[in-house]
């Protein structure tokens, strides 16, 4: 009886994604992807990687990139990733591990197209993220709040045609951001090998 009375909560269906500027932008969201266990392995991960590896992280356009995570602390969401066929299976392949303080911020930038393939996977925990796209013919400027405990998908135009930036943050902010890479770096949890078709 208990369990019957708790499944309705237990079994609660989170947001449906969405495309703040229309789908063919490029930005999808998933509010309340990662589940409030996932959040807290991910956290564990990253303090202990701060104050076990602080000396390595390092202060980069106005937040501390650290070191890459153990890829065990974010296996489940990936696998979800994977299953709800947001990026294909084994698509994800590299990390880079953000920490923003207050006043934090990343300058508006296109991460490099010769390195990076074409979709980005984000996690988004802690104080919600005010994402800003600016054009990088036109100047047209769009914003977009990343709620906490979500993901975003970035690519196409949001990802080759605009610049993206995080303007200063007022309470703390972590992101993880999974991308494919051609190459192997400190951040590499996967296979590298060619571009899939």
């Amino acid at each position: 009886m208990f369990r019957k009375l708790l499944n309705p909560i237990i079994n609660k269906a989170r947001p449906a994604a969405y495309h703040p500027f229309g789908p063919d932008f490029g930005l999808t969201v998933y509010p309340e992807f990662l589940r409030d266990n996932e959040v807290k392995v991910i956290q564990q991960q990253y303090v202990d990687i701060y104050l076990r590896k602080g000396k390595l992280s390092q202060m980069s356009d106005g937040r501390m990139q650290l070191p890459p995570l153990n890829p065990a602390s974010f296996a489940e969401p990936l696998d979800r990733i994977y299953q709800e066929k947001i990026v294909h299976p084994g698509y994800l392949n590299n990390q880079t591990v953000n920490l923003y303080q207050p006043g934090g911020f990343i300058r508006a930038h296109v991460d490099n197209l010769f390195i990076y393939d074409g979709s980005f996977v984000v996690f988004s925990i802690g104080a919600p993220g005010l994402l800003k796209f600016v054009h990088l013919q036109n100047g047209e400027e769009l914003e977009c709040v990343i709620p906490d405990q979500s993901i975003y998908v970035l690519e196409g135009p949001a990802r080759h045609i605009y610049l993206h930036m995080v303007p200063p943050v007022e309470a703390q902010r972590f992101s993880l951001v999974l991308r494919r890479s051609i190459m192997r770096t400190t951040g590499t949890f996967h296979d590298v090998e060619p571009q899939m078709k």
